[in-house]
């Protein structure tokens, strides 16, 4: 019997710690959290491939230098056969590129970003898990750019978004891609001067009256 209630003890045990290990992994792939679920102000979308699209989504018309910089990114799928996506996180399954809009030069990549590129390619290796976009369906996700590239300076830049993946219609791998997004990074409100007070006239005070 008490051999019986232990087993029962490490069951629920188990199954506690799954359940919380569930709910924390949702919480951190979600892209519906925080800040990333503010209404976009820019929508961008790309050419249609084999029924797919890919849409990006600005949340604010300006990005905060030194801050966190997200985008929405999206699949959509306007075509009739189902499409089986494969997917781990939105930093590696995407491909993302950002060039300063006055020189057109590439924007350096940060340290992570650096680790992120250095790992093998999407088609390099099996996927651990796959979702399945049905016929008028969408999935969506969010990236945090500024994680993968050194927004820091103030300035207008341009972002591009490509995806990878296997077409429903022919089998082969087809890129979905959305180019030159324009984004403004402005000064950290910490270092932006403060705006100059409006001209009036000295205070006078009750003894100055008398």
């Amino acid at each position: 019997m008490r051999t019986t209630w232990a087993a029962c003890g490490v069951f629920v045990s188990c199954w506690v710690a799954l359940s919380a290990l569930n709910v924390a992994f949702a919480s951190a792939a979600s892209p519906e959290r925080s800040e990333k679920v503010s209404a976009p102000v820019w929508t961008t979308a790309g050419h249609t491939i084999e029924g797919l699209h890919l849409e990006v989504d600005l949340l604010h018309e300006r990005y905060e230098a030194c801050g966190p910089a997200w985008i929405l990114v999206r699949i959509v799928n306007s075509g009739e056969r189902t499409c089986h996506v494969p997917f781990e996180r939105p930093e590696k399954d995407y491909t993302f590129a950002v060039i300063d809009a006055n020189t057109m030069e590439p924007v350096p990549l940060t340290r992570f970003g650096q680790a992120l590129r250095a790992e093998p390619a999407r088609q390099d290796y099996p996927s651990l898990q796959t979702l399945e976009l049905k016929s008028g369906g969408s999935l969506q996700d969010a990236a945090p750019i500024n994680r993968l590239f050194d927004l820091t300076l103030p300035g207008r830049y341009l972002l591009s978004v490509e995806r990878t993946l296997r077409g429903p219609i022919s089998g082969n791998w087809i890129t979905l891609s959305v180019g030159r997004i324009p984004i403004e990074v402005t000064p950290p409100a910490l270092l932006t001067p403060p705006e100059p007070a409006d001209p009036q006239e000295p205070a006078t005070s009750d003894t100055d009256t008398e």
